[in-house]
């Protein structure tokens, strides 16, 4: 199903469950797409299921210039509008983990519950050094040089996210370059953080510090796993939904 918002043409399922009025809302990660969620979101019969893929991913159309998170953010909010869902939980998976948060702030009354799965949207004092700040510091020399050249010096130092992105590059930028621990502050929903223990993405200390930043907030760790619990495990990662009262 394809719905267009501000002009971007957003591809999504609903998965209906004849029981159900409540909807959870997930939103995926960098790269990835709302494929990677169907199977877990075909075992929770307590809800209608909306999956997104977010512009730029999957059979989403890219943004017409670079996004933030909160042009993201925006983006689902109309779209959750134009389809009449009022009331909802999110889940978010690392890079969607930014958009549900600051969804959840600007819609405090209709996000009922937030769950945030490695969640990015913290950086940490490593973080000030890497690759993608040192690519905005070269900014005003990489404008006046070739954009060949350019594009050569930002995939030298980039992560590999950033050479995947291919024509959502400086989005990405933008997307990784912001801090939300104000937002995470700010979040009033119950919300229940999932954390792989391995991660090595994200590492387990940024769901102490997200746990410690969320006021309504538990934190429960999938044993054994990376940064994508939900496919790692994901006979566990139900368990802890259901144990949590989420399912």
């Amino acid at each position: 199903m394809h719905i267009v918002i501000d002009n971007i043409l957003i591809n999504l399922e609903i998965l209906k469950n004849a029981n159900a009025s409540k909807y959870l809302v997930i939103l995926h990660g960098w790269q990835r797409s709302l494929k990677e969620w169907k199977p877990i979101a075909r075992k929770m019969p307590k809800y209608n299921i909306l999956l997104v893929d977010l512009p730029g991913f999957g059979f989403s159309s890219p943004p017409p210039k670079p996004f933030d998170n909160y042009d993201y953010a925006r983006i689902i909010i109309k779209l959750l509008r134009k389809l009449k869902i009022r009331k909802y939980v999110l889940l978010g998976h690392s890079s969607g983990g930014r958009v549900a948060a600051i969804i959840s702030v600007l819609k405090p009354r209709d996000a009922a519950k937030l769950i945030l799965v490695s969640s990015a949207g913290l950086i940490d004092t490593r973080f000030k050094n890497s690759a993608l700040k040192k690519i905005g510091g070269l900014s005003p020399i990489l404008n006046i040089l070739p954009s060949a050249i350019a594009e050569k010096i930002k995939n030298a130092f980039g992560s590999s996210d950033y050479r995947a992105s291919k024509n959502l590059k400086k989005t990405f930028i933008k997307v990784v370059n912001q801090d939300l621990t104000s937002v995470f502050s700010k979040i009033s929903a119950q919300t229940l953080i999932i954390w792989g223990e391995q991660d090595k993405v994200l590492p387990v200390n940024q769901a102490k510090i997200l746990k410690n930043l969320v006021q309504k907030s538990k934190l429960r760790i999938v044993w054994g796993t990376g940064h994508n619990p939900h496919l790692e495990n994901s006979e566990e990662f139900i368990k802890i939904l259901e144990e949590e009262n989420i399912l």
